[in-house]
């Protein structure tokens, strides 16, 4: 919220690279970590509440930082959430006051839907590690696991070495 208050300062000096900054730092903040859907909830009151109100932080006069909250909603729900997690953000925000929310939310949902669509059918790092997993042992010979004990040795210098990376750059040296 600190960069809120700063980009609302900077809208009162007519201050523009203190509103990139702040601008810059809110996105960062908002799409670096996981937020929960009731920190959302408070960006999303700080960016759509009426102008005079209390939880409005910033005017916002050319939409901006309503923009970014609504980009934040779909990056948090798209990326971080689980279903509970999208539920709770559901309930948080309902009621009348959050309908220029949820339209401009559905409206940037709708322009990128062929950036969002392969984004999700796109496996998370777990997913992308296991498959890596799999695929390593479907190298294997006999397709079986391998005990660490066995996949890995001690070097001249005690250090554990990788049969696999070893094999392959002993092979590596006798083409040589």
């Amino acid at each position: 919220m600190f960069h809120l208050h700063m980009y609302a300062m900077a809208e009162d000096l007519e201050y523009d690279a203190l509103m990139s900054t702040a601008h810059r730092h809110i996105y960062e903040r908002a799409t670096g970590g996981k937020l929960l859907p009731a920190e959302v909830r408070d960006l999303v009151d700080a960016a759509f509440s009426p102008i005079g109100s209390d939880a409005r932080i910033c005017k916002d006069g050319q939409g901006y930082i309503q923009d970014l909250v609504a980009v934040v909603a779909i990056v948090q729900g798209g990326k971080r959430w689980n279903d509970a997690a999208h539920v709770r953000f559901a309930r948080l925000l309902k009621g009348e006051e959050y309908t220029g929310f949820w339209d401009k939310y559905n409206a940037l949902k709708e322009l990128n839907e062929d950036l969002l669509g392969s984004a999700s059918t796109r496996p998370n790092r777990r997913e992308r590690q296991r498959q890596d997993k799999v695929d390593v042992l479907a190298k294997k010979p006999d397709g079986g696991k391998v005990k660490k004990s066995q996949r890995f040795r001690k070097g001249a210098d005690g250090k554990l070495i990788d049969r696999n990376k070893a094999e392959f750059v002993a092979r590596m040296v006798e083409d040589m």
